[in-house]
């Protein structure tokens, strides 16, 4: 019944520029592994790097091809078999969220969980665990601001088959992409605080996962770590790679929730649990209980230490439900030494996979994205407008336009919308665009006015800006309402009424 609801969800995707319909294959193994795990979306965040876009609201409502972001992620979930879903957001960002829940269509079931603002992501997960909302064998972990397709299943298949405790969806990076300046093309750099060192050895197990900001001249692999890698099963080599992109989308396995519920002081998954668990997965039992072992950076609560429930020991290995040990593991079972087991206390995978391509055809090779940057929401924006009607993730563009591959023009919008003024950009609903105006690209959000030969150019404008006559704005993001005036030329700047930037208070 699961498989022929999920057949019928993606049946009839054609839309208006379709022509015929689109059917996804499902296994009875992908609906086993969806039916087994809870689905949690994190939207509680606006993103210090998204101001002043996200000022007073949370970075999951920022539009996508003219949809909220959140209302693609939970479609894609609903196509991918997922029943219901654990909506969790902070006490400021309630009433938007729950606005947005009023006007979504969708059948899947949708739990809105409310904590305060001080609350963290790992703390989100503790309270559903404490409050036995949890009910899967696993969990899936995704920011508001993400959307996934068929590489969720990937996901869930690769954390079952490894019979892992952390498995976590990156994305590969391609070369940079040339950028036109005065002296010639260059490429363009990502920014530091998004690229890690990862360490992974076979089938993509995770040995170690570090900032770039946090390594400061070069980056020392102990010799005893490689050896333990060997010892568990997972070869002697292990490759340092640097072009990946963490998604912050994970599976947690319910051994990983019985640890959060043992320990209060994991307040964030990415900077306490998922570094916690990559670097105690390879020491022995007898470093882990004398204390010998790597302790976890503790950035927010300033602990300096392992983390140690109170009134009862830390679950040094994964226990079955009732406080068995666990099952012998395949890894445990090869390893060469008697001590073998003892090495492995825990298991953290990766799912490494390439960025889509949006001259491809086929949801098959549809991939992550996440707006957590100016750059990567321009980025996204222009990815899922690319798709071919009939084949995008979430069904037709009905919500406006096309001018050519790239751009969409959002209903009700005035002026000057063509071809030659409209490129690789994202048009809002409502909008006002003066004569000869020109956007490349960039995007204008619903009820902004551009004026008379203004230029703007890989720039973001916010809800019912207004950018004044013969402007000429690069690189530059227009807060919602605020008004640019006239003759105004800016490059790289940020144009708000609010003088504070949005707060990274989750991811």
């Amino acid at each position: 019944a699961v498989v022929e609801a999920m057949a019928a969800l993606v049946e009839g995707g054609g839309g208006s520029g379709g022509g015929g319909s689109r059917r996804l294959s499902v296994s009875g193994a992908m609906v086993s592994s969806v039916t087994r795990t809870s689905a949690v979306i994190l939207a509680g965040s606006s993103g210090s790097r998204l101001f002043p876009l996200t000022t007073g609201k949370p970075k999951a409502l920022l539009p996508i091809a003219n949809t909220p972001c959140l209302g693609l992620l939970l479609a894609c979930l609903e196509r991918n078999g997922f029943r219901e879903v654990f909506l969790v957001t902070t006490e400021d960002f309630r009433e938007m969220v729950s606005s947005f829940l009023t006007d979504f269509e969708g059948a899947i079931a949708i739990h809105l969980e409310v904590n305060p603002d001080t609350v963290g992501t790992a703390d989100a997960i503790r309270t559903l665990y404490r409050e036995n909302k949890l009910k899967g064998e696993s969990v899936l972990v995704i920011p508001g601001e993400c959307v996934v397709e068929r590489q969720v299943h990937d996901l869930l298949d690769k954390h079952q088959r490894t019979d892992a405790d952390l498995t976590i969806l990156m994305v590969k990076e391609p070369p940079p992409q040339l950028e036109k300046g005065k002296k010639g093309n260059k490429p363009r750099k990502r920014d530091e605080e998004d690229i890690e060192f990862v360490g992974l050895a076979q089938q993509d197990r995770i040995i170690f996962k570090k900032p770039l900001v946090a390594v400061e001249e070069e980056l020392t692999i102990p010799k005893t770590l490689l050896a333990r890698t060997s010892l568990t099963g997972s070869g002697s080599k292990v490759h340092a790679r640097s072009n990946l992109t963490d998604t912050q989308t994970l599976v947690l396995s319910r051994w990983v929730l019985e640890l959060l519920d043992a320990d209060d002081q994991f307040k964030s998954i990415k900077n306490d649990l998922v570094p916690y668990l990559i670097r105690r997965q390879l020491h022995s039992l007898s470093e882990a209980s004398s204390g010998k072992a790597s302790s976890v950076s503790r950035a927010r609560s300033g602990a300096g230490s392992e983390p140690t429930a109170p009134g009862q020991p830390l679950p040094l290995r994964r226990t079955d439900s009732d406080g068995a040990m666990p099952r012998p593991r395949a890894t445990d079972e090869r390893a060469p030494k008697d001590n073998g087991p003892d090495l492995e206390t825990c298991r953290c995978f990766a799912l490494v996979v390439d960025r889509a391509d949006p001259s491809a055809l086929g949801p098959s090779s549809i991939c992550t994205l996440r707006a957590n940057t100016i750059h990567s929401f321009l980025e996204m924006n222009r990815e899922v407008v690319a798709w071919p009607t009939a084949l995008a993730p979430w069904g037709a563009l009905s919500s406006g336009t096309r001018l050519g591959p790239f751009s969409l023009v959002g209903k009700d919008t005035a002026g000057a919308t063509t071809p030659k003024n409209v490129n690789v950009t994202v048009v809002g609903a409502g909008c006002e665009i003066g004569p000869g105006a020109k956007l490349n690209q960039s995007i204008v959000m619903s009820g902004a006015k551009i004026g008379a030969e203004s230029l703007v150019q890989h720039s973001v404008v916010g809800v019912g800006a207004k950018i004044g006559e013969k402007c000429k704005l690069m690189d530059c993001q227009v807060g919602d309402g605020y008004e640019v005036p006239d003759g105004t030329s800016a490059k790289g700047e940020s144009f708000s009424d609010n003088a504070q930037s949005g707060q990274e208070m989750w991811w």
